[in-house]
């Protein structure tokens, strides 16, 4: 049975792109290199003969830059999931399929058995980022309101709809999403199990298709501390980068002290 290494050197100029490794016959592992820079574009690990995992280089983002997903399969070529940095996105059930490589039986010999050789799969496109968020339905990754706290995004066909964020087994905010974008964000942040806090955020140009990606901005911050369904205090987030705080001094149900700070100077104002 053989043990060893095959390359391949498809445009033949004397460096091999491609190496397959294989164990008592077995096929163990793929590796390839296409720009030959020195950085494996796509390694794949084998068992039983069949893919189960690989890291593939995605095509770069609008900003140039190429980041490698961790791809794994189910049932070749069927994903279970994939995960890009620290996100986690989970596929419907069969519906996201990823078949870079293709299968060729080689000839044995008299010493050896025959060999299952892969090769690239030309056919099949590169991966995005943003083929991942297509197929998701949905994306696990950090919360953004707490550290340690998990993120759960549910998606449709691309487009996130809700993000919920989990903390020791709790919900600790929910984010509600308008046309794929962040628009209003609940949040528990004295862990008491009430969502006594809302973010708005403010809708920006973005250079992202991607609500996920889009680099969101708060606009206004109101807390109603003891659930009497008033909001006793706000942060008002302006455009200029000065930030007005509020609040009901006297349980009126009106914000009637306010103070500015711009970040150089603060303005205080009493509402009588």
């Amino acid at each position: 049975m053989f043990s060893g290494a095959i390359t391949a050197d498809d445009d033949q100029d004397g460096f091999p792109e491609s190496s397959a490794r294989y164990a008592g016959g077995a096929l163990m592992e793929y590796s390839r290199d296409d720009d030959q820079d020195g950085i494996t574009d796509m390694f794949v690990s084998f068992a039983g003969g069949e893919p189960q995992w690989a890291r593939v280089t995605l095509l770069p983002d609008q900003d140039g830059k190429s980041r490698s997903a961790l791809i794994h399969w189910e049932k070749y070529p069927a994903v279970l999931r994939a995960e890009l940095d620290s996100d986690v996105y989970i596929p419907r059930p069969g519906e996201f399929r990823f078949a870079p490589l293709m299968f060729t039986e080689m000839p044995g010999s008299e010493k050896y058995a025959g060999l299952l050789y892969p090769q690239p799969e030309t056919r099949e496109p590169r991966l995005t980022r943003g083929n991942l968020v297509f197929y998701s339905l949905q994306i696990q990754r950090p919360g953004a309101e707490f550290a340690g706290a998990v993120e759960w995004t549910d998606i449709d066909q691309g487009i996130p709809w809700r993000s919920t964020e989990i903390l020791n087994g709790q919900v600790v905010s929910v984010t509600e999403y308008e046309e794929g974008i962040p628009a209003l964000r609940r949040v528990d942040l004295d862990l008491d199990s009430r969502m006594e806090t809302t973010r708005r955020f403010r809708k920006t140009e973005t250079s992202s298709m991607d609500g996920l990606e889009s680099r969101v901005t708060v606009e206004l911050t109101e807390s109603d501390w003891n659930g009497d369904g008033l909001y006793e205090y706000a942060e008002e987030y302006l455009p200029d980068g000065s930030v007005v705080y509020s609040w009901d001094m006297d349980g009126s149900g009106i914000r009637n002290y306010s103070e500015t700070r711009n970040g150089n100077q603060n303005n205080e104002s009493e509402q009588k």
